[in-house]
């Protein structure tokens, strides 16, 4: 939505630049990666549990 000019006008929005491009995708594979190592976590205790 923020990368097409109609939309741009009537959201009062512009697009990201490469930098904030880059900083949006570090972070969030930061909490992306927290979640998969939760998750896992959550797995590796639950099998020990049913044995």
């Amino acid at each position: 939505m923020i990368y097409c000019p109609i939309f741009n006008k009537l959201f009062h929005t512009q697009p990201l630049s490469l930098k904030e491009l880059a900083l949006t995708f570090c972070f969030s594979s930061i909490v992306f990666i927290a979640v998969e190592i939760e998750k896992f976590i959550k797995r590796h205790l639950n099998s020990k549990k049913s044995c």
